[in-house]
């Protein structure tokens, strides 16, 4: 627990209301999925080798992304189980294909103690969110063990640094927040894991001793294809590059071309064959674009709201609705309660810097 986290239409609404695990319920008596059933324990998934010493078990890898995911200042720790003699198919370096057997198990934490344990296993052959299982553990007061909660999820399940409360999302809501096209998992990729890190990317994506890169995994042999170079952001300054991976690790699960949100033509997610700063998605679709479904208060839908307006970032829709946690408004549309004010702050800048139209 050493990190802390800087950092779709209709069916938007949907999760939004839902909150990606809002309400309210005792944060210390997990649910089961079979009221009549013990739940299942973390102790027994193969995470721990002896959880009263929280030892990590051989063959884990532990990880941590480039641009994080902003969850209201959790602390989250992240690993890596790849069956052993496979290797991840990474013919298309910017959608990875992972093993059947591939386990995901990511930890949070606020106020200094263990919440909520979350596993996603790969248990079908193909590239699909629904060849993936989700699971959420919560854990004890003592943090002795921590036990399957239900299909639900948790709502309130702890208080967080900020006054707000933390929810375990429902299985629902995980896989809606995983369906990003592909393979179900958001921030294992090339980008994430480059050895070229951004200088100025937030404490929570500094690396680790053990933690693996993109390096790492070619030099084990874990991957098909090695790129030819470390994958980074391209931009002309600093707050450009920090911006875009913000978006990139923020937004593009949905904005991206096989996206919830392929349709509206704004595309967030880094592209490893960029190859200068007009080229990268987060640029070419919103800087001077309008939006066609969202209007800018004081603005008009395809007159003058824009997603990126140069130079003028309250302007710009994209600065509007991050800095929102207003129902039908915020963006991300669910998963936090308070807004990055560390990433609007810097994306204003990178704004600033842009072009006038």
């Amino acid at each position: 627990m050493t990190r802390t986290v800087s950092g779709v239409a209709a069916a938007w609404a949907v999760v939004a209301l839902a909150g990606c695990g809002g309400g309210g319920s005792n944060p210390n008596t997990p649910s089961s999925p079979n009221p009549s059933a013990p739940a299942e324990l973390l102790s027994t998934t193969g995470l721990y080798s002896d959880i009263r010493t929280k030892t990590i078990a051989p063959g884990l890898l532990a990880w941590v992304p480039n641009y994080p995911l902003w969850s209201d200042g959790s602390a989250k720790e992240r690993w890596i189980r790849i069956p052993a003699g496979t290797r991840i198919d990474t013919s298309n370096m910017d959608r990875w294909v992972f093993p059947v057997g591939t386990k995901f198990y990511k930890e949070f934490s606020f106020n200094g103690r263990r919440i909520e344990t979350r596993i996603i296993e790969k248990v079908g052959s193909a590239a699909s969110v629904d060849s993936w299982t989700f699971k959420a553990f919560q854990w004890r007061s003592d943090e002795s063990d921590a036990a399957l909660v239900g299909p639900e999820g948790v709502p309130n399940a702890a208080p967080t640094s900020f006054g707000t409360t933390h929810d375990i999302p429902a299985q629902e809501q995980c896989k809606a927040c995983h369906s990003r096209g592909g393979d179900a998992i958001n921030a294992f990729e090339a980008l994430q894991l480059s050895a070229d890190r951004d200088p100025i990317g937030t404490p929570d994506s500094k690396l680790a001793p053990g933690d693996v890169t993109l390096e790492d995994l070619e030099r084990q042999g874990l991957i098909t294809n090695p790129p030819a170079e470390q994958p980074r952001i391209l931009s002309s300054n600093a707050s450009g590059r920090l911006a875009m991976g913000f978006l990139h690790g923020n937004c593009g699960n949905c904005h991206n071309p096989q996206g919830p949100a392929a349709q509206l033509g704004m595309e967030l997610r880094h592209s490893t064959t960029a190859r200068s700063a007009a080229e990268e998605p987060a640029y070419r679709t919103t800087l001077n674009q309008l939006n066609a479904v969202y209007a800018v208060p004081g603005t008009q839908v395809s007159v003058n709201s824009f997603r990126i307006l140069g130079g003028l970032p309250e302007q710009s829709a994209i600065h509007v609705r991050i800095n929102s946690r207003t129902s039908g408004q915020q963006m991300p549309p669910f998963a936090s309660k308070v807004v990055d004010q560390e990433a609007v702050n810097f994306i204003d800048e990178w704004i600033r810097t842009l072009p006038r139209r």
